[in-house]
């Protein structure tokens, strides 16, 4: 595994959590009452119950997005400790900043005050120590 691949793992299920999430808001959303008169419109019931399947749905979703928040929390312990092994604070930096914070490159050249080249270098570097510390830690 690159250290790319490596720090694009929180992304990816943030990724998911969000489309959970999506999907746990639209399901909820067809819970809601749909303006209904009862003195004017026909209404049609059905014999299946499905308010109670959606509810169900929901609840596996929500088990789902909860595992997931998990497992965020334990890769970012995991990747924090990893960031913490690389001699380089400059690397370190960078590599939170861009990965974990979402950081443009142009802002933590600023913020490092370092020219934007210096930082892609950081990074690079960054991410060659962080596949080696992954693996390292993976045995």
């Amino acid at each position: 595994m690159t250290g790319h691949e490596y720090m694009m793992q929180v992304r990816r299920i943030e990724l998911r959590i969000r489309r959970i999430s999506l999907q746990i808001e639209e399901l909820e959303s067809s819970l809601l009452p749909q303006g209904i008169r009862y003195d004017k419109d026909k209404v049609q019931t059905s014999p299946e119950d499905t308010l109670s399947k959606i509810a169900g749905k929901i609840l596996e979703l929500e088990k789902q997005r909860t595992q997931l928040v998990r497992e965020r929390a334990l890769l970012l312990m995991e990747i924090q400790d990893a960031l913490d092994q690389i001699d380089g604070e400059q690397e370190q930096i960078v590599l939170e900043a861009y990965y974990l914070s979402r950081m443009p490159m142009r802002d933590i050249a600023d913020m490092i005050n370092y020219s934007i080249r210096s930082v892609y270098t950081f990074r690079k570097r960054g991410l060659q120590k962080l596949a080696i510390i992954a693996k390292l830690n993976m045995r």
